[in-house]
């Protein structure tokens, strides 16, 4: 009976000190992923805009700013990746948006675009 407690015990302390590095360690500039792509409003789960990257993948914002909420819109974003946070609507990657600026071309970001 001894062992189950102190196995219990074990499992809790590194489930504790496991939040607690999560908490505590600072974010640094590695954490960010840039990405270019076009904004999309998709009509599924009562509407969102998702972004569709230049590298072909599917990005779900968190907190995409009003306004670039436009379809079509092209950004380039600063951005942490957060595939933790469960939704709905299981359409791509969750993402925090750090900054953002609109691009002025209709080309990719990279280079042309600024």
């Amino acid at each position: 009976m001894n062992k189950k407690y102190l196995l219990l015990l074990v499992f809790f302390i590194v489930i504790v000190v496991n939040c607690c590095h999560r908490c505590c360690v600072k974010k640094s500039d590695t954490d960010y992923i840039n990405i270019c792509g076009t904004i999309k409003f998709l009509s599924e789960e009562g509407g969102f805009y998702g972004i569709i990257g230049d590298d072909k993948k599917n990005y779900d914002p968190m907190n995409l700013p009003d306004e670039f909420k436009k379809d079509g819109v092209r950004i380039k974003i600063k951005a942490r990746l957060k595939p933790e946070i469960p939704t709905f609507r299981m359409w791509g990657t969750v993402i925090e948006i750090i900054e953002a600026t609109e691009c002025q071309c209709k080309d990719k970001c990279e280079g042309k675009c600024k």
